[in-house]
């Protein structure tokens, strides 16, 4: 994981990955603790859910899978130390950060907050260490094989 004091290749990877299992936990964790919320909360949920005025937009949803997919294929392009991915990390941050602002409600119980805050200074690891760290110069160099 660490070569020389600095993180290597393989702790870089192991980061990112830990990130993916966290993120996969906090989504799933997002829908099964909504059944412990309070049920005046539960109650607003379901009629927010289902009124036709909060309904997303056909060009927010694209919005967010567009999103979703440069998020994921950012991800992989880092796993692979891809020069395109440490270069188009800030923008599709940027841009993720947008649409999930003008995206709808959610409520989430504290374990998943702070699941979610977990994986946002996991996130901010991986943005320093992409650009500011020793490490950073693998993204420049030619592709191994």
């Amino acid at each position: 994981m660490f070569e020389h004091g600095v993180v290597s290749r393989k702790g870089f990877r192991l980061l990112l990955v830990a990130s993916w299992v966290l993120a996969f936990v906090a989504v799933i964790a997002h829908f099964v603790t909504q059944r412990s919320l309070p049920p005046e909360l539960q109650s607003w949920l379901y009629a927010y859910h289902h009124s036709p005025q909060y309904q997303p937009s056909p060009g927010r949803t694209i919005l967010l899978l567009l999103c979703l997919v440069a998020g994921f294929a950012n991800s992989v392009g880092l796993f692979a130390f891809k020069r395109w991915a440490k270069y188009s990390l800030i923008p599709v941050t940027i841009f993720g950060y947008l649409v999930v602002g003008v995206s709808r409600i959610t409520l989430d119980v504290a374990w998943v907050v702070s699941l979610k805050s977990v994986l946002s200074i996991l996130f901010g690891v991986t943005i320093s260490l992409a650009f500011f760290s020793p490490l950073s110069k693998e993204f420049d160099e030619p592709e191994r094989q």
